[in-house]
């Protein structure tokens, strides 16, 4: 088998890993990803993501990309963002003091 491949098997496995997680687990442990905190090797959420078009490194989550919000795997989909966690939250604050 190819490491393509091997990395989609991979990758459909994990997905049945974390198909039920709910989304703000997912979040809390791709944060610990990127802090490089120890986080269950066996979850399935590190070989689920790197597998993904889209990965642009454990760094660059929340940042760079993160993971859809929409119903079944599309939530557990990588997404580009158009701006950063810092900017986010500043338009979120410009929002609620106007």
């Amino acid at each position: 088998m190819s490491e393509k491949e091997d990395k989609f098997y991979n990758s459909r496995e994990a997905y049945q890993k974390i198909k039920d997680m709910p989304r703000s687990k997912i979040r809390y442990r791709l944060y610990r990803l990127r802090s490089e905190k120890e986080v269950d090797p066996n979850d399935g959420i590190r070989e689920y993501y790197e597998a993904q078009r889209g990965f642009l490194g454990w760094g660059n989550f929340a940042n760079k990309w993160d993971i859809g919000k929409g119903e079944g795997p599309e939530k557990f989909k990588i997404i580009r963002k158009l701006l950063t966690e810092l900017e986010e939250w500043e338009a979120i604050v410009r929002q609620h003091t106007q």
